[in-house]
């Protein structure tokens, strides 16, 4: 969906995204190829796309409305609130696909284990939004 792509915004602006993209062009699958410059760019888009809707929509938990906040460690800890209760539901609402929704949901399962592989996040925060995103 690419919901950042009018702000003057770039992927060096998110958390952990530059890094992130180094990290999935580093991995190899069990048959030892490499992912596509594409499944890349699309894994890192929908990351950004992610937090740019967390640092946006931060006060909805509290049905305050959007409110921008920068995306940072404590945001990404509240993760399991923006999946299950959020970002997935307002995908939805946006019109996206069932495809692009479970794209989007296995973005951000690689994202979160390379948050918790590189011990950006606590292992134990990483395993319960991990586990909440098996439902999607």
């Amino acid at each position: 969906m690419n919901i950042w792509n009018d702000s003057k915004l770039h992927e060096e602006d998110f958390i952990y995204a530059p890094e992130f993209r180094l990290y999935l062009e580093s991995y190899k699958k069990a048959n030892g190829t490499g992912l596509s410059r594409k499944t890349i760019n699309r894994h890192v888009v929908n990351v950004v796309d992610f937090l740019y809707y967390s640092s946006t929509h931060n006060k909805e938990m509290d049905n305050e409305g959007p409110d921008e906040v920068p995306v940072d460690e404590t945001l990404l800890r509240r993760g399991k609130d923006y999946f299950s209760a959020y970002f997935v539901g307002w995908l939805f609402g946006q019109g996206e696909s069932e495809d692009s929704i479970r794209q989007s949901v296995s973005s951000l399962r690689k994202y979160y284990k390379f948050l918790k592989e590189t011990k950006r996040i606590e292992g134990a925060i990483a395993e319960e939004i991990l586990e909440d995103l098996t439902f999607y």
